[in-house]
């Protein structure tokens, strides 16, 4: 993860198909993150007219561990939704604990979306 001092806003996405439509429809704030069960996926690109590279990240009890990063942008939606879906199921190594700040709130602002 590239970007350990951005606050993410977390908006909830109730399924993995929605979650793999929001994340290849378009391009997202910097400070732009989803959550899916307990998993976040955190915009870590370098700006919002990059390649849109996502940090995974499992929250078990706001204790945030990375599992994965990926480029979505060089994935297709069968490939993205196999990878996310594989991650679910608990394929994965765990990279490294991070320390991250996340915001739930609907009044999130900050310097990268304001």
């Amino acid at each position: 993860m590239l970007h350990t001092h951005r606050v993410w806003h977390i908006k909830t996405v109730p399924t993995l198909e929605e979650l793999v439509k929001a994340l290849l429809k378009k391009n997202y704030v910097l400070c732009a993150g989803f959550r899916v069960g307990d998993l976040l996926f955190l915009n870590d690109s370098t700006s919002e007219d990059a390649i849109q590279e996502y940090a995974i990240v499992l929250n078990v009890d706001q204790a945030f561990t990375q599992v994965e990063s990926v480029t979505v942008d060089w994935c297709s939606p069968e490939e993205l939704h196999r990878i996310i879906g594989d991650i679910q199921a608990g394929d994965y190594a765990l990279v490294a604990s991070i320390a991250i700040r996340v915001d739930e709130s609907d009044s999130h602002r900050c310097e990268s979306c304001a």
